[in-house]
């Protein structure tokens, strides 16, 4: 099983506010468990998190972002991924729910759905290597689309780990064929309208 999940039904200095991640393991389950077990500090280090705050949703954002492009160089610099001992990646969709908000960033193809009265709606979509703004990225970074597939290989386009896919001396880390910067989400204030209430 390559696959890692995150549950918080509280963050630290904020209880009313909860985390959930689903982490995507490919090519080995190191980054995935890597990243479900220390993704929350990153994410408190990059922003206090308060439900009474009315800017939560950008403060969220800018966080996620923040920690996810940290938490990814971190893990360049674990000795397994140094060695080359491992070269696994892991998509991440994660989502920060407090009375007021919900928060969902996502980086690869795993997918957040939220039911809002009675109706699916989608607070991600996936990152494929085809979809015009990345497949972009990936040629400005020096690789291709082969197959849907970046270089005829990995089949997302953003995602923590896979750095064999992270060389280009020339793009910043942002900027990448294979990036861990974030979609993220932020849909209008809960609570929502239940059923037939207007």
């Amino acid at each position: 099983m390559e696959d890692d999940h995150l549950l918080l039904l509280g963050i630290p200095g904020a209880p009313d506010i909860s985390l959930f991640g689903v982490y995507d393991g490919h090519g080995g389950d190191f980054v995935a468990h890597y990243v479900a077990r220390k993704f929350p500090e990153h994410l408190l280090r990059a922003a206090e998190l308060r439900s009474s705050d009315s800017e939560l949703p950008a403060t969220a954002t800018k966080a996620f972002e923040t920690a996810l492009m940290a938490i990814d160089a971190e893990l360049l610099d674990q000795p397994e991924v140094k060695s080359g001992q491992d070269q696994s990646g892991s998509t991440s969709v994660m989502t920060l729910i407090s009375p007021k908000h919900i928060v969902c960033a996502n980086t690869g193809d795993s997918r957040a759905v939220l039911s809002r009265a009675g109706e699916a709606v989608p607070l991600s979509h996936d990152h494929k290597p085809y979809n015009p703004e990345e497949k972009a990225r990936i040629e400005a970074a020096g690789g291709t689309v082969k197959f849907n597939r970046v270089n005829g290989d990995l089949a997302v386009s953003r995602a923590l780990g896979d750095f064999v896919y992270k060389r280009c001396d020339t793009a910043s880390a942002e900027a990448q064929a294979v990036t861990a910067l974030p979609d993220v989400r932020a849909p209008a204030e809960l609570p929502w309208p239940r059923r037939g209430v207007v």
